[in-house]
C-alpha cells in the first residue's frame, strides 16, 4: 500500500507542475508589434524579427520599411520590451476602437 501511495504522490506532484506551467505564459508567449507605416515585429524570448513593410504594400506605395531580419533577443531586452508592452496594454486611455493610419497595433 505504501508503493501506491508513493506513485499516486508522484503523479499529483508532476500533475501539479504541468498545469502551473501551462498558467505561465511569459516564458512561451510571443508578441508582434505592428507600428504606425505597417512594420511588422515579432518578439518572443530569445528572438527578435523584423519584416518591413514593402512599397507595394505601403498606404503611399513608394514607403519602404528597410531590410528584413532577425536576430537573438537578449534575456534583459526582452523583458524591458515585455515591461513596455504590458505597460501599454493595461494603458486603456490610449487605446482606439479603429486601426487609424499612423497608430500602432500589439498582438498576443
Amino acid at each position: 500500500m505504501g508503493k501506491i501511495k508513493i506513485i499516486f504522490f508522484i503523479f499529483i506532484l508532476f500533475f501539479l507542475i504541468a498545469f502551473i506551467n501551462c498558467f505561465n505564459f511569459d516564458n512561451d508567449v510571443i508578441y508582434y508589434y505592428s507600428d504606425g507605416n505597417a512594420n511588422l515585429y515579432k518578439i518572443k524570448k530569445n528572438f527578435f524579427e523584423y519584416k518591413p513593410v514593402e512599397e507595394l504594400y505601403s498606404s503611399t506605395g513608394i514607403y519602404s520599411g528597410g531590410r528584413y531580419f532577425t536576430t537573438k533577443l537578449p534575456d534583459e531586452e526582452f523583458n524591458v520590451i515585455r515591461i513596455y508592452i504590458k505597460k501599454a496594454i493595461k494603458n486603456k486611455i490610449d487605446h482606439i476602437n479603429n486601426r487609424e493610419k499612423g497608430s500602432g497595433m500589439i498582438i498576443i
